[in-house]
């Protein structure tokens, strides 16, 4: 018997049955596995025609084709061999990437193969809208898991916030910022850690006030603004940096302003502080930053007071 393939096109034989029938080339039932083991060990040992066949049986595992006609390439052909050497390792990726999505809602775009495109012609747009579908369905599931712990870290602030805890709350706002701002990944870590520290007075005083607003800012232009939580979250970063220009009960930051200045002088101890004078840590670290401020002032005021016209005496 006679059989003609109705999608590769390849004519094959079944002896002792006078028919012709159409019917496809025992190497279509073979699964994509075995398939790929083909093409992996032994593909350019086998003769053009086979090569043609594995590429094609390849094709049509993505289950996106209708083969209104067969395949009208001609397997021996150097036009057919430069086709399948420059698009086989391309469909090779998309086929694996299809076949690593086990979502059953997930469908690739469909093609009829007609006479006007059976030589396989646009084969390279099938495989580029097959691996854009693919890349769109990842960011779209990316996404869905993005947004689904994003509403889980809500749900716990809108606790947080209404409970009045706020160094929970700093916490929690720092992890929900990081989901939706989507934080740069080299700095993710150090503006979480600044979100957090916003009600902590000692560890806010460790950060310069230029790397607070740098977050701040960062925070306004990837957020969009209105919802409850971005509010809370400028607030906390405000919070922050107002805990930090006042750390010392003034803003310190600018210690040429005189008045700023002038305080520092004025409540600063005459001899190094010690443990035992204070009641908390806090307390003793402001007294040793006042009395290194004004030893520093003091050693300015000598060398101002033994220097004539920029002249050491």
């Amino acid at each position: 018997m006679q059989l003609q393939c109705p999608i590769s096109g390849i004519s094959y034989k079944c002896d002792n049955v006078p028919y012709t029938l159409i019917h496809p080339h025992p190497i279509f039932t073979l699964p994509y596995p075995k398939l790929l083991n083909l093409y992996e060990n032994t593909f350019h040992n086998h003769s053009l025609t086979n090569q043609y066949l594995i590429f094609v049986s390849i094709l049509n595992s993505i289950d996106s084709l209708q083969w209104r006609v067969p395949c009208s390439l001609n397997p021996t052909s150097p036009a057919t061999e430069k086709l399948i050497d420059n698009n086989i390792l391309q469909l090779i990726t998309v086929v694996e990437r299809t076949n690593a999505i086990s979502v059953p809602s997930f469908k690739q775009p469909g093609y009829a193969i007609t006479p006007d495109n059976s030589d396989l012609k646009d084969i390279d747009a099938y495989i580029a809208a097959w691996q854009f579908n693919i890349d769109n369905f990842h960011h779209a599931y990316k996404q869905e898991k993005l947004d689904a712990k994003v509403h889980q870290v809500e749900d716990k602030l809108q606790y947080l916030i209404n409970s009045g805890e706020q160094l929970l709350t700093a916490v929690k706002i720092a992890d929900w910022a990081h989901l939706t701002a989507s934080f740069p990944t080299a700095d993710a870590d150090r503006y979480k850690l600044i979100i957090r520290s916003c009600y902590n007075a000692t560890k806010m005083f460790s950060y310069k006030v230029t790397e607070i607003e740098e977050v701040r800012d960062y925070c306004y232009a990837s957020i969009m603004a209105g919802s409850i939580y971005m509010h809370k979250l400028i607030e906390i970063l405000n919070h922050g940096i107002e805990l930090n220009k006042n750390y010392l009960g003034y803003t310190i930051l600018d210690t040429n302003d005189p008045s700023s200045l002038d305080i520092i002088l004025a409540t600063a101890p005459e001899s190094p502080p010690r443990p035992e004078d204070y009641d908390n840590k806090l307390d003793l670290l402001k007294a040793r930053l006042k009395y290194s401020i004004a030893l520093g002032q003091a050693k300015n005021a000598i060398e101002a007071a033994n220097t004539v016209d920029g002249v050491v005496l």
